[in-house]
């Protein structure tokens, strides 16, 4: 039995593909699994262990404080019963703590209290209640103003309900006669209103054995709420807080979210009342009792996995940490790459089949792209590229000889315009004699005074100097459009909206005469630098019918534009240096531009050879874009050509007279000079016949 070779060459690579990938695959997967739940239970543990740090500084703060407290008032360092001097240092103590919400002294023989309050937005509160002669309990209430000074809020003349002493805090610390944790309960907020749940550090402070009274220092559970809401869990975990209680009950005391914690009464909530899944979930499955522990469960139709840690203090504090995090989380990305392996293997085997079968046809594709680059040498598509790569020797010699052919080619292409060789190539026809009517704007352009600059440089020099030039001018013109015809010497002939049509060709011409002259304008000073001549570009442009085409014989032809429109323009540039100008454009170029450029006209003249005149102007500038002193200088010379032409004599001469380095305007006023003594004839319209080219 024989086989194709393509046939073996898949089915191998098809088979240790499947092997290769699969064994791989799978080993990565349960790799990448355990390493995964690995780190996301060193994450919980860690996350755990900081939750528990920060909650240990902030028992441990109250913890030194109220020890100092008790130090000071049980040493009699500060008289318990003075309630200016123990204000004064509990606000002193608290404004150095920003975690403590609640610092309080109650006497136990009366049941006053001196008591330091900071609501959430940090301010501080004073409240006194006193015992009256008359055995009623009087609250003062007082606000601490920036600069230490009180204001009275309001005083209540009888508030029994406010006495201290069958508050939990005081009865625990009373019965256990040591420093003492609380559970959490509800604080007493403004005005004597249950609204804050905290815990309380509560120390009895005895003298010979009997009962002064009870410190305590409070923190809200607000702040630890506040930071487990800051603490990141993954994207989407969390962490919570759960006290376990002397009577076997679990609360949650702390949530990111600390409105699920509200209860009608403001008491922490049990487990089974809060709104969180998570929680109920996580503390369904684990031991209260055990120090840590990772389960994972089911809420809300997600798997999270969470982690449980015991936090114990002395005295009545028996907290929790529970920390969950969704299982796709963890396990999420691992998933993901088996999926992205699934799909890489089974593009690695599309691959495979076909860069077998690929490999079989090289030789037709490299073929095919031959044709493709020959096909487009005859379009005259002539860019260099790199020869096609081929394992196969013949198929290298005939690329090879592809890009020598196109190499020759485009050293033709320089010699004729290659937009017209593309069009002849299109049509499908060959190059013959003759041509058709057009609208051009046609471009002719020399060097100012490049008979001297030529006797001045070596040969060699000169064509260097020259090719840069030529290379200046001509970029600008190709890339609007224009055609470059031919170039005579330092001369350039060129034209636009023939062979292709250029829109608005007489605006485009005039913006590119502008770009060239700012080009040559920059490059001036690096030839000076250079000790080369600085080459000024003289331009003509005009805008007419001419007849554009292949002329010459049938073995050699020459496509160009000719007629009266091609010779005006030539004797405009040729005007240049009678004005002592550098563009010049006739009448009809102006018309289709002129609101859009800024020009001044120079003067209606009759070239050498022609009977007709013509109003030609000299373009400074596109609207908008030049000085306002030019601006304003073209206006007075148009209105002084105004004036001429009326024979005004008088008036052109003044309105020119202020310029006498400007040689146009000074002809215009040699010229006014002398018909104000010898006036022309009766029918002149201004025309000046030129006798030169």
């Amino acid at each position: 039995m024989r086989f194709r070779f393509r046939t073996v060459l898949v089915t191998v690579t098809l088979a240790l593909l499947l092997v290769t990938v699969g064994v791989i695959g799978i080993t990565s997967f349960l790799s990448a699994r355990r390493m995964a739940e690995d780190l996301a239970d060193q994450v919980l543990e860690q996350t755990a262990q900081r939750i528990e740090e920060q909650v240990r500084a902030e028992l441990d703060l109250a913890i030194g404080q109220a020890t100092l407290d008790a130090s000071l008032l049980g040493t009699n360092q500060i008289d318990p019963a003075n309630r200016e001097a123990v204000s004064a240092y509990f606000l002193a103590a608290i404004r150095a703590h920003p975690q403590l919400s609640y610092l309080s002294w109650a006497q136990d023989a009366s049941g006053e209290i001196v008591n330091i309050e900071r609501d959430r937005s940090g301010a501080l509160e004073v409240v006194y209640l006193i015992r009256h002669p008359d055995n009623r309990l009087e609250l003062q209430q007082y606000r601490v103003l920036a600069d230490g000074t009180r204001e009275v809020v309001r005083t209540l003349p009888d508030k029994p309900e406010n006495d201290p002493r069958p508050r939990p805090y005081y009865l625990a610390a009373k019965q256990a006669g040591v420093p003492t944790w609380t559970e959490t309960y509800v604080f007493l907020g403004k005005g004597g209103q249950l609204t804050v749940p905290g815990v309380t550090r509560a120390t009895p402070i005895l003298r010979d054995g009997k009962l002064l009274g009870v410190l305590s220092a409070d923190f809200d559970l607000f702040a630890l709420s506040d930071f487990l809401s800051k603490l990141s869990v993954g994207a989407h975990g969390m962490a919570f807080l759960v006290e376990l209680r002397g009577d076997g009950s679990r609360r949650v005391i702390a949530h990111p979210d600390p409105k699920l914690l509200a209860s009608p009464t403001g008491d922490a909530l049990p487990i089974d009342q809060i709104a969180d899944g998570r929680v109920q979930g996580l503390l369904g499955k684990v031991d209260p009792n055990a120090a840590s522990s990772s389960v994972e469960f089911t809420a809300n139709g997600t798997t999270y996995v969470g982690n449980y840690r015991r936090i114990d203090g002395d005295r009545g504090l028996h907290w929790g940490v529970g920390l969950v995090i969704p299982e796709d989380e963890i396990v999420g990305p691992v998933k993901r790459n088996r999926r992205n392996t699934i799909a890489i293997t089974s593009v690695s085997i599309v691959i495979a089949i076909l860069l077998a079968i690929l490999l079989s046809m090289q030789i037709a594709r490299a073929l095919r792209q031959l044709a493709s680059e020959t096909e487009a040498i005859a379009l005259f598509h002539l860019e260099a590229k790199p020869v096609l790569p081929s394992s196969v020797v013949e198929v290298r010699q005939l690329a090879s000889a592809v890009e020598d052919m196109k190499r020759g080619l485009r050293s033709f292409q320089k010699f004729v315009p290659v937009d017209f060789v593309r069009s002849l190539v299109a049509s499908g026809g060959e190059a013959v004699l003759g041509g058709k009517r057009a609208t051009i704007t046609v471009h002719f352009s020399d060097i100012a005074d490049f008979t001297t600059i030529s006797e001045k440089l070596r040969p060699e020099e000169l064509v260097v100097l020259l090719s840069e030039y030529l290379s200046l001018m001509s970029g600008p013109i190709l890339a609007s459009g224009g055609t470059i015809d031919k170039f005579i010497g330092d001369a350039v002939m060129a034209f636009w909206n023939a062979p292709n049509t250029v829109a608005d060709h007489a605006f485009v011409a005039c913006k590119t005469v502008l770009a060239n002259q700012d080009i040559l304008a920059k490059r001036r000073p690096q030839w000076v630098a250079a000790g080369k001549p600085a080459l000024t570009a003289r331009v003509g442009l005009h805008t007419g019918d001419a007849v554009v085409g292949n002329i010459g014989s049938d073995a050699r032809l020459d496509f160009t534009a000719i007629g009266d429109t091609v010779n005006l323009a030539s004797r405009l540039e040729g005007l240049n240096k009678s004005y002592d100008t550098e563009i010049i454009i006739s009448a009809s170029t102006y018309e289709l531009v002129k609101s859009r450029v800024v020009v001044r006209p120079v003067d209606r003249v009759a070239v050498k050879g022609k009977d007709a005149s013509i109003l030609i102007y000299e373009l400074l500038g596109l609207a908008g874009g030049v000085a306002s002193t030019v601006e304003a200088r073209a206006k007075n010379h148009a209105a002084a050509i105004e004036a001429y032409f009326e024979r005004r004599w008088d008036d052109a001469i003044g309105m020119l007279s202020s310029t006498p380095d400007d040689k146009a305007a000074q002809l215009i006023v040699e010229r006014a000079r002398g018909f104000k003594q010898a006036p022309p004839a009766d029918g002149w319209d201004g025309t000046y016949r030129m006798t030169s080219k």
